[in-house]
């Protein structure tokens, strides 16, 4: 299915300037599983990062980043993630904070946010992380990007507790 629409006018793109398909989409499909099936529970973040009073889960603070924290530390194979390596991805969300802080639209940063899953596949490629440690950061990625308040008050939070808690438990 072509994503560019016929518009009345023949145009395509419909209401989109010069054509232009008219903004990001609403949503962020989560991109496809690593080949050899999920290391991450389906449930995970299934139910977003808030509560329906729009309160960041408290799981996700505490037992979640610490589940998350050795699921993604253990090593496959010959794939380790080491803490400098989870805090530099870390490091790049704070970087895309202080974007939003000095007053960046949030629309503008969010290409930034998505490019979290190319660099995390080159990551798990390049054999320094296994495949579980991409489909964390693909799922957290596909809700940090719908707005500010994923991006800050869920993805941020969760991500923070699930560095403390790899650094604590895989601690040299």
């Amino acid at each position: 299915m072509n994503q560019y629409r016929q518009s009345p006018g023949g145009r395509p793109g419909g209401s989109g300037p010069l054509g232009r398909p008219p903004g990001p989409p609403s949503h962020t499909p989560v991109p496809p599983q690593a080949p050899g099936g999920s290391g991450l529970p389906r449930e995970y973040l299934a139910k977003g990062y808030f509560d329906a009073e729009g309160h960041l889960w408290p799981q996700l603070v505490v037992e979640e980043a610490i589940s998350k924290a050795r699921e993604i530390g253990q090593k496959q194979g010959q794939a380790e993630l080491k803490a400098s390596q989870l805090r530099r991805f870390y490091g790049k969300a704070k970087n895309i904070e202080q974007k939003l802080d000095s007053g960046q639209s949030f629309n503008g940063v969010r290409a930034e946010i998505l490019t979290l899953q190319p660099i995390a596949a080159n990551t798990v490629a390049r054999g320094n992380a296994a495949d579980v440690f991409k489909e964390f950061i693909d799922r957290n990625v596909a809700l940090a990007a719908k707005d500010e308040k994923h991006f800050r008050q869920g993805f941020l939070v969760h991500f923070q507790s699930v560095v403390a808690f790899f650094t604590y438990i895989y601690r040299r």
